[in-house]
């Protein structure tokens, strides 16, 4: 490895190795501007130039600064190979700043697509140097952020929502997102505000079996960020305190729909049906309790009847996709 000035002219950066995000932020750029660059670049030679592999964003200030040339550590291309040096980036990166969600997400994908290595190899080799448990559904989380709204990001990045709350607004329609991002626009909303106004909008649109945009486009709701009489924090207030309102009595209805179901499909004392108070997801958990084993007949015979499956479709009006049986 040796160190030299390069011509940005000669350099560029694969795809694979621009994983920050955002790509570059307004004060990395402010700093270069003001004390230039104190950590090199890294870079691995090539037949016609230079391959930036570490300090991509320092090297995009250098750029949008129109600077001919920049410091930077070479290593020879028979020394290192591109996964080798995508861990070494990986590792800076880690150490000197830390890794955002979104950047975290970045090179699931590139370690995924790029370097075709496995699930169950990234989360065994990886997790550590990502700095996230090693776990596939968290990592599950994490690739899911790739499907999110460009402008959503930049809004939860600041924020600093949570991987649960942005992963699942991940899940959304496209249209869904955009009218999201439409909603935070128009309103001033903090952290715990966003969080709340998903979760609510989640909770309507699967009760009502509706898309979230579905939820966000309701004449009321627009009614209120519409208004040019009302500042945007007032916006925000009445918009929570509408979706409170239209959840709460809603969620109470379907508990009490559950409750009363269970009970007209258990038998006293002998079989007992209980269904989980289901607010997300489509798989319906159905638990079905026997005093003893005498009754097992009994019990197949609640779940196999007509009147069983029609008592659960209308209430939660879609068809079960599972049903787990526990004695």
């Amino acid at each position: 490895m040796q160190f030299k000035f390069i011509n940005l002219s000669e350099v560029r950066i694969p795809d694979y190795f621009e994983n920050s995000f955002p790509e570059l932020p307004g004060d990395i750029l402010s700093s270069v501007e003001k004390i230039g660059i104190i950590a090199p670049v890294q870079v691995i030679d090539s037949e016609d130039g230079y391959t930036v592999f570490s300090g991509c964003r320092r090297f995009r200030a250098a750029e949008k600064l129109n600077w001919q040339d920049i410091p930077a550590f070479i290593y020879k291309r028979n020394k290192i190979t591109p996964l080798d040096a995508l861990k070494i980036s990986i590792d800076e990166n880690h150490l000197i700043r830390g890794l955002n969600d979104f950047e975290v997400s970045n090179i699931l994908s590139v370690l995924e697509k790029h370097f075709k290595l496995s699930g169950e190899e990234i989360v065994k080799t990886y997790s550590r140097e990502l700095g996230i448990p090693e776990n596939f559904a968290i990592h599950e989380k994490y690739r899911l952020l790739k499907n999110l709204d460009e402008g959503l990001k930049l809004f939860i990045l600041e924020k600093k929502i949570p991987l649960k709350t942005s992963s699942s607004i991940s899940s959304w329609q496209k249209n869904s997102q955009t009218k999201l991002s439409n909603l935070i626009k128009n309103c001033l909303m903090s952290h715990n505000d966003f969080t709340e106004a998903v979760t609510l909008i989640e909770e309507i649109a699967h009760i009502q079996k509706i898309s979230t945009g579905d939820i966000i486009s309701r004449e009321d709701i627009q009614s209120i960020l519409r208004s040019k009489e009302t500042i945007k924090a007032d916006k925000t207030s009445k918009t929570l305190k509408l979706l409170r309102d239209v959840c709460s009595p809603q969620k109470e209805n379907l508990k009490k729909n559950i409750r009363e179901t269970e009970k007209s499909l258990s038998k006293a004392g002998l079989v007992k049906v209980k269904l989980s108070e289901l607010l997300e997801g489509d798989e319906i958990k159905i638990e079905i309790t026997v005093k003893n084993a005498e009754n097992l007949g009994e019990a197949a015979g609640i779940i196999s009847s007509d009147r069983f499956y029609s008592n659960i479709k209308n209430l939660f009006k879609i068809k079960p996709k599972s049903i787990d049986d526990a004695s």
